[in-house]
C-alpha cells in the first residue's frame, strides 16, 4: 500500500512538472517570470516596460500584462504594433507624453485617460489633434 502511494505520489509530480515546469516554452517567458494562469504573465515592477516579447510561432497564445507599483499604471503588450499600451485610468499632475520608450520598448499612453491631479480634470487623447482633451473636470460626485 506504502509503494502505491509512493508510486501515485511520484507520477502526479511528474506530470505537474511536464506541464507546468521550468522547461515547458508555453509556461515560461524568461525576462518576465512565469506564467501562472491561462490568461498569460503578468509582472510587477517598480517602472514602466523595459522589455520587448518576442513572439513564438504556435507557442505564444496568452496576454502579457506589465504593473507599475510606482506609478500605480498597468500596461498591455500589443503583439502587432510591438508596444505596450496603457490600461485604464492613470494619475499625474503633469501632461504625460503620447509616447515614449524605456530601454528597447515604446510605451503608448494614449490608450489610456489620464486623471490630471493638479487640475482635477480627466483626459483622453485625441489622435485628430495629436494632444489631450478633457473629458469633465472632478465637481461634486462625477
Amino acid at each position: 500500500m506504502k509503494s502505491i502511494l509512493t508510486t501515485a505520489l511520484l507520477l502526479f509530480t511528474l506530470q505537474a512538472f511536464a506541464q507546468y515546469g521550468f522547461d515547458n516554452p508555453n509556461r515560461q517567458m524568461s525576462t518576465l517570470g512565469y506564467q501562472t494562469t491561462a490568461r498569460g504573465i503578468t509582472h510587477l515592477a517598480s517602472g514602466p516596460p523595459n522589455t520587448v516579447i518576442q513572439w513564438r510561432t504556435a507557442k505564444d497564445t496568452s496576454a502579457y500584462c506589465w504593473f507599475d507599483t510606482m506609478a500605480a499604471k498597468m500596461y498591455n503588450y500589443d503583439l502587432i504594433s510591438d508596444t505596450w499600451q496603457a490600461v485604464g485610468v492613470f494619475e499625474a499632475n503633469s501632461t504625460p507624453p503620447a509616447t515614449f520608450t524605456n530601454g528597447p520598448a515604446t510605451i503608448d499612453n494614449r490608450t489610456a485617460f489620464w486623471y490630471n491631479t493638479a487640475s482635477n480634470g480627466l483626459y483622453f487623447y485625441d489622435r485628430n489633434l495629436a494632444s489631450w482633451g478633457l473629458v469633465s473636470t472632478g465637481s461634486g460626485d462625477n
